[in-house]
């Protein structure tokens, strides 16, 4: 009973340490990001405490920014999520902007398309072949590293660039605006876009969704 009790401890004392060892080194790495920011401004003659001060007053000066920040911030943690499922597995997935790069176009091509849908299956088709096209992207970094063992650090790499070169391609081809005039698509139609939390803002569902769902 007292072996059984001391374990318990045991593995309550080694959750805590990896959890403070986890807030702690995420405020170090911001910090560190702030300073090394803050020196190259300084490199390029720029006051870096001025532009973080900027920085903070543009986010918060009103309702409007905060909610965009949130909007904003929601790709980049699905992205993050993207990285740290392959990261359980021992695996290096660098290659997650690109995923989400495909994973994008095909949003844009199905709300462009089938815009004239209902709400509901615009954004549900939207989401299932973006998931479908992203993990059909990161398909390839697997096959090369079970193929051929390829280091999937640098192949993941390369594909975003990959990613890149062919989102340049679509929207300067295919998947121009009407006129032709700028490397963008048409408008994408009210009914392919996730409902706002906060109207006249970009903060929608899919920010409490992806709370949810990391929780």
């Amino acid at each position: 009973m007292e072996t059984k009790s001391q374990n318990l401890k045991d593995k309550i004392i080694i959750n805590l340490n990896e959890n403070v060892f986890l807030i702690i080194s995420t405020f170090f790495s911001i910090f560190l990001g702030l300073v090394v920011s803050g020196l190259l401004m300084l490199l390029m003659d720029h006051n870096p405490i001025t532009a973080y001060k900027q920085i903070i007053e543009f986010a918060f000066i009103d309702s409007y920014n905060i909610a965009n920040i949130f909007a904003k911030a929601t790709p980049l943690i699905l992205t993050a999520l993207a990285f740290g499922f392959a990261f359980q597995a021992k695996l290096f997935n660098i290659g997650a902007q690109g995923q989400f790069y495909i994973g994008s176009i095909a949003a844009v091509f199905i709300s462009l398309k089938f815009g004239w849908l209902p709400s509901f299956f615009v954004i549900s088709f939207s989401l299932l072949l973006s998931l479908l096209a992203g993990g059909l992207w990161a398909s390839v970094i697997g096959y090369f590293k079970a193929k051929f063992n390829a280091n999937e650090f640098l192949v993941s790499m390369m594909s975003t660039y990959v990613a890149i070169a062919v989102m340049d391609f679509l929207v300067r081809g295919p998947l121009q605006e009407s006129k032709g005039e700028y490397p963008q698509t048409n408008v994408i139609a009210d009914s392919a876009k996730i409902p706002a939390v906060i109207s006249r803002t970009q903060f929608h569902y899919g920010f409490l969704f992806l709370f949810l769902w990391s929780s």
